[in-house]
């Protein structure tokens, strides 16, 4: 949780006038689930609504859900990124939006465990660092900076090997990093 709600990492995921929990929930979705949604149909308007001093975030963001070409992809992020809407644009924290309570409370679907329901960042955070599917794209990531380059098709046995064995390891940091610097596949040149 502390990592998720840093202050620069909440300024950076929002606009200059207001937060921003669809950067925030497309944010954890590619970086900490590696499950990057769709980009938006090029016919719709991703123009955010803006502050009006009347409706919190969660009720600007109510339309996602009823637009049948927008639910689709935003019931992927918005519950994730409403999470955080306790952290203005510049990351400090606040209770309340628009001069009501925020809520923060969210179900994570698309990812195990499947339907997991969270009530704010924090509880977020421990379902996600025990996410088998946060842990998996935690190592391709390691892989990833290890290796100096993204993981291709022809990576993929061998992150599937770390992953299982992270997963065998108990999650251990440390024998992730030794098997990223001797797993056979990776520490060989390849010759194109």
């Amino acid at each position: 949780a502390g990592v998720l709600t840093q202050g620069g990492l909440m300024a950076a995921l929002a606009r200059e006038d207001d937060t921003d929990p669809v950067a925030r929930g497309r944010y954890v979705r590619e970086t900490i689930l590696c499950t990057p949604p769709p980009a938006p149909p090029a016919e719709v308007n991703a123009t955010p609504i803006p502050p009006d001093g009347q409706r919190t975030q969660r009720e600007r963001l109510a339309q996602h859900s009823k637009d049948p070409s927008c639910a689709a992809c935003h019931s992927l992020m918005d519950p994730l990124g409403l999470a955080f809407e306790p952290f203005d644009g510049i990351g400090r924290f606040r209770r309340d939006d628009a001069g009501k309570p925020i809520d923060t409370s969210g179900v994570l679907t698309n990812a195990r465990p499947e339907n997991a329901a969270f009530a704010n960042a924090p509880e977020l955070a421990d379902l996600l660092s025990t996410s088998p599917d946060a842990l998996g794209c935690f190592v391709l990531r390691a892989a990833e900076f290890a290796q100096g380059r993204a993981m291709e098709a022809r990576d993929a046995c061998a992150v599937d090997e770390l992953k299982a064995q992270f997963e065998r390891g108990g999650g251990s940091v440390v024998d992730l990093f030794v098997a990223l610097g001797t797993h056979e596949d990776l520490v060989r040149r390849r010759v194109p």
